[in-house]
């Protein structure tokens, strides 16, 4: 989960820092992340939520693999389907346009249920 969403951070960022926070908090696992990206990587990114958040993501799992293959590897969404889908790892965003110089700050919000050891 950690490395999907920092890969996602730096995938979609604009110049800045990236700002990552993770919590175990009795059996769940929390992270968000702050990055600042343009008006078009926002754009981008909310087409890309659009289609992995609607449905069973299960089902949109095998779509966008078949959709992969076809594309020849470079379709987007796999790796938040797969967290969903497979970790059963719930996911928000929050898109904060009121900052300077045509950036939007992200917030990316994840939790994952945790066994304790």
């Amino acid at each position: 989960m950690t490395n999907e969403l920092i890969e996602n951070s730096i995938k979609f960022r604009a110049s800045g820092e990236i700002l990552i926070e993770a919590l175990r908090d009795g059996h769940c696992f929390r992270m968000r992340i702050m990055n600042l990206i343009d008006r078009e990587a926002m754009a981008r990114f909310q087409q890309l939520l659009l289609r992995v958040t609607t449905g069973d993501p299960g089902d949109l799992l095998i779509e966008q693999i078949e959709t992969s293959v076809l594309a020849g590897g470079n379709a987007s969404g796999l790796g938040l389907l797969t967290l969903m889908s497979d970790y059963q790892v719930q996911l928000a965003w929050h898109f904060d346009e009121d900052g300077p110089h045509k950036r939007v700050k992200l917030q990316t919000y994840a939790a994952m249920a945790i066994s304790s050891a």
